[in-house]
């Protein structure tokens, strides 16, 4: 599975989140692409303990890429659930419509650590 944010903004403060990361003076790689709208599934009305229960959404996450009924599932970011992120089922037969748009490199501001 590959984890997407929606926008680079959602991706730093994901990674920030997630992973153990520094201010570098290497430069870091975001990678833009395109899901075709057509084969992005959305979640399932969410229980209201979702925010809570991490495991109730692991759970779906699994049972969806088991399925293999979708490319992609579009899902609320945990941070800022008004805003979405997607699983990527790689090995899904429709993966190579995922078009690539850009690769960008970006320093990591100071300020964030």
């Amino acid at each position: 599975m590959v984890y997407l944010a929606s926008s680079l903004a959602l991706a730093v403060l994901e990674t920030r989140v997630h992973l153990e990361v520094t201010a570098t003076q290497e430069p870091y790689v975001a990678l833009e692409f395109v899901l075709p709208a057509e084969l992005v599934e959305d979640t399932p009305r969410l229980p209201e303990n979702w925010l809570v229960d991490r495991e109730i959404t692991q759970r779906l996450g699994s049972q969806w890429l088991r399925a293999g009924t979708s490319l992609a599932l579009r899902v609320p970011s945990v941070i800022i659930p008004a805003e979405p992120n997607y699983l990527l089922n790689p090995l899904h037969p429709e993966a190579a419509q995922v078009k690539q748009l850009r690769h960008l490199e970006f320093a990591w501001d100071e300020r964030l650590f």
